[in-house]
C-alpha cells in the first residue's frame, strides 16, 4: 500500500510514474488558469452532483476554458462555454499569454 502527500491511499498496482506525472502537472496548475484539450478524448465527463458522459464534441479542441476546481489523482475541473466538465490532467495544456 503507498500513500500519496495528501494521504490518498493506492495499492501495489498503481504506477508510481503515474503519479509523479500527476503531481508535477498538478503544480503548474490553479484555478483561474486559462487551458485548452490537446488530445482528442472519446467523451466528457460532467461534474454535477449526477456525473454524466457526454458526446466529445460539446467542446472543440481550440476552445479555451478555466480551471474552476482542482481533485485528487490528476483530474481538473474545467468551465468550457457549454459546462464544466471533468478532464485528467494529461489532456490539459496552460494557453500561453
Amino acid at each position: 500500500m503507498l500513500v500519496a502527500k495528501d494521504n490518498t491511499i493506492f495499492d501495489k498496482s498503481f504506477p508510481i510514474s503515474r503519479l509523479l506525472s500527476f503531481d508535477e502537472k498538478f503544480m503548474e496548475l490553479s484555478i483561474g488558469d486559462k487551458v485548452y484539450i490537446n488530445s482528442a478524448i472519446p467523451y466528457l465527463k460532467t461534474t454535477d452532483p449526477m456525473p454524466m458522459l457526454r458526446p466529445p464534441d460539446l467542446v472543440s479542441i481550440d476552445e479555451i476554458g478555466i480551471v474552476v476546481g482542482l481533485r485528487a489523482m490528476g483530474l481538473v475541473e474545467v468551465r468550457f462555454r457549454r459546462g464544466t466538465f471533468l478532464f485528467s490532467v494529461e489532456n490539459l495544456s496552460l494557453q500561453s499569454d
